[in-house]
């Protein structure tokens, strides 16, 4: 397997301008129904039953939908430009340290480092700039990240714990947060000038739960973690400790972390308007949509847990969002850091869950 990726600029260019074409020939040619004079007598009449509109806001949405796929890949092309050329940089600067390191033994490699470049980039430790980037992240940018580990451990055809771990790994790992569109200049300027291990060593910590502030877990969290995992745990007739601790259990308990998934993508679609109503359905078992129970549960623990947090009842804690906005948050983030947990080993999945709830 080749450590890197290649890719046809020139053909990659040649096809977006082609598919720029062709967006742009549908942009000018396409129907729109508000024009149409059949549309117009079938509006007049009241008989058109919102088709009109609907047509055209779609014909709208699949435009916009098309430019956007065209910028991403514009820009994951020029961020895998970038990458390749600092680290062409990179690997440049360390021969020539290399070379100057091997001293002046003959006279031609005097004359070879003199073409040394004399001031060299010197990576720094920056971790704790990092972590707080990470920290300061939206579940949905979190989630993002985590979609990027898990991409490259399957297309490495490993767990995540030893993606994490590997030496090998450490520049992919780097590279592949660098070309990713979805995260910050700012990070992605701290990973630039920050020693190459940085990246690998964080996200190690920050999903195996050394890094708590990161994933939203607090001490409520492990609580509404702990009840959803007891009640899988009696449901499969065991006790918790067996749950997080038997190996012929993992599938079960890997099984059970699936249900996480779906619910940061749930919450990030709640707006200030509708998330107490919303919360409190999903709690009494109204409008859940396809919500399957595993889900629901976590979403009630949740708020059972708040509410006994907060002193309050269900009602008065919903009814006023903003006292439990940061709450939901954490609801996001640690729902990540579990679901993200399906791609470690068993046995380190099984680890981080027992020292996370306290049974070792």
């Amino acid at each position: 397997m080749s450590d890197f990726t290649k890719m046809n600029i020139e053909q990659i260019n040649s096809i977006l301008l082609s598919f720029d074409t062709t967006v742009g020939n549908f942009k000018n040619a396409y129907v729109k129904a508000s024009e149409e004079n059949f549309f117009k007598i079938l509006k007049d009449a009241a008989l058109e039953n919102g088709f009109v509109k609907s047509y055209d806001d779609n014909n709208i949405q699949l435009i916009s939908s098309l430019d956007t796929v065209k910028n991403t890949i514009q820009t994951i092309v020029e961020n895998a430009i970038q990458v390749d050329t600092g680290i062409e940089e990179e690997v440049a600067a360390l021969e020539g340290r290399s070379r100057a390191r091997s001293g002046g033994s003959s006279q031609s490699t005097k004359e070879d480092d003199s073409t040394i470049p004399q001031t060299q980039i010197q990576l720094i430790d920056n971790s704790k700039e990092q972590l707080e980037q990470y920290a300061n992240m939206s579940m949905s940018d979190l989630s993002l990240v985590a979609s990027e580990l898990g991409k490259l451990a399957d297309a490495n055809n490993m767990t995540l714990d030893k993606l994490l771990t590997g030496e090998d790994y450490t520049l992919k790992i780097q590279s592949a947060l660098l070309a990713s569109p979805n995260l910050s200049e700012n990070l992605k300027n701290l990973i630039q000038v920050g020693d190459v291990d940085i990246s690998q060593k964080l996200l190690l910590n920050i999903f195996s739960g050394k890094a708590p502030e990161v994933v939203g877990m607090n001490d409520d969290m492990k609580n509404v973690i702990k009840t959803y995992l007891q009640m899988v745990a009696d449901s499969n007739h065991l006790s918790l400790e067996t749950l997080l601790r038997g190996p012929e259990y993992s599938n079960v308990l890997k099984d059970s972390l699936r249900n996480f998934n779906n619910i940061p993508n749930y919450l990030g679609n709640l707006t200030n308007d509708n998330m107490g109503s919303a919360l409190l359905d999903v709690y009494d078992g109204n409008n859940i949509g396809d919500m399957n129970s595993g889900e629901v549960s976590i979403i009630r623990n949740f708020i059972d847990t708040a509410s006994a947090s907060k002193s309050s009842n269900i009602e008065s804690l919903l009814g006023n969002i903003s006292s439990i906005k940061s709450d939901v948050v954490n609801l996001g983030k640690s729902s990540v850091f579990m679901n993200n947990l399906t791609k470690f080993s068993n046995e380190a999945t099984m680890s981080i869950l027992s020292t996370l709830m306290g049974i070792e």
